[in-house]
């Protein structure tokens, strides 16, 4: 599932307030590893008033185009839905580098991937 948010929507991202367990967030940190237009992945908890009902765990994939990296989750959107599994939900966000959420994103303190050390 991926947002539509609407420009100037209001965003809070932090921390989840009850993390994934450990098996599908390194599940995850492996699907996005393969992904080679991702250079960061983070997977903090988010509430967009007028978008999401509550708050709400997300993966944030960036790159540098988002056109590359929505090429290859559309490559991967079955594998991440069978991760997360049951109940659960996963929204999607992809962004790119130069996105001013990046630095939201990045001060939630929740990444699980870096394709380089910043």
């Amino acid at each position: 599932m991926q947002w539509q948010i609407p420009r100037g929507a209001e965003i809070f991202i932090g921390a989840p307030a009850v993390p994934m367990d450990s098996r599908r967030v390194q599940a995850l940190r492996d699907v996005v590893s393969r992904m080679a237009a991702v250079e960061e992945a983070h997977l903090p908890q988010c509430f967009i008033i007028g978008v999401t009902p509550k708050p709400a765990k997300v993966l944030v994939v960036i790159g540098h185009t988002l056109k590359a990296v929505q090429r290859e989750l559309d490559g991967v959107a079955d594998e991440l839905n069978n991760l997360v599994g049951g109940s659960e939900q996963l929204a999607v966000w992809p962004l790119v580098m130069s996105d001013d959420m990046v630095e939201a994103v990045r001060e939630a303190n929740c990444q699980l991937f870096a394709r380089i050390s910043r």
